[in-house]
């Protein structure tokens, strides 16, 4: 099956959040990834 990712994700573009602020990053509530990311995993997410 192949999906484009705007239709199983909220994509949003922006700046990385500051690293001072650790409820930002010591959460599951978000997975973070960025473009790199996706390069690297090829097709499989």
């Amino acid at each position: 099956m192949k999906y484009k990712l705007k239709d199983i994700f909220d994509l949003q573009m922006g700046k990385t959040p500051s690293r001072n602020i650790p409820n930002y990053w010591n959460t599951e509530e978000y997975k973070w990834i960025s473009i790199a990311d996706l390069s690297k995993a090829g097709n499989v997410f």
